[in-house]
């Protein structure tokens, strides 16, 4: 597997991995493989953190090989409407001048909607950061490879930085 991040690498194709949702700092691969040496562009590793900025989740994996960390709980992402999970709402019944109340259905995603937490949701944000930095210099992917890796190592320094 380290064969191909590193053929992938060497063509200016970032690779950003998921850290794991095990709330461990064990090693957890192909995020792990961001420790190894010998890529022309380094593998990012990426761990979430809650919605404030300024804890890392709890099931989130931590450690010297997590490069990154995003936002990666309570995100909004899409879901199927026609899924229907096993939860149910609470409805209690209305009184004679009351209308009837009701919690909302945690499973109910007819909206097209669902809240999701993994670091598989803090990873494609952080891709997002690095495409964001890469458009913003004037980056073109039609570039020959050496440009691209080029380009690419100074958005990953860039992020990488920046961070707290």
């Amino acid at each position: 597997f380290s064969s191909v991040l590193r053929a992938l690498a060497r063509t200016g194709v970032a690779v950003v991995a998921a850290a794991g949702n095990g709330g461990t700092n064990h090693e957890f691969y192909p995020a792990a493989f961001a420790v190894e040496g010998g890529y022309d562009l380094p593998v990012t590793s990426v761990g979430a953190h809650n919605p404030d900025g300024c804890t890392v989740s709890a099931y989130s994996n931590t450690g010297h090989w997590v490069h990154a960390y995003r936002c990666g709980t309570a995100v909004v992402s899409t879901m199927p409407t026609t899924f229907n999970g096993s939860l149910q709402s609470v409805l209690h019944q209305a009184g004679a001048a009351d209308p009837a109340r009701g919690s909302s259905d945690p499973d109910d995603y007819s909206s097209g909607f669902a809240l999701w937490s993994g670091t598989s949701f803090a990873a494609p944000a952080y891709a997002g950061d690095i495409a964001a930095s890469l458009f913003g210099d004037g980056w073109c992917e039609d570039s020959d490879p050496s440009t691209r890796v080029e380009a690419l190592a100074k958005a990953v320094a860039t992020l990488e930085d920046g961070e707290a």
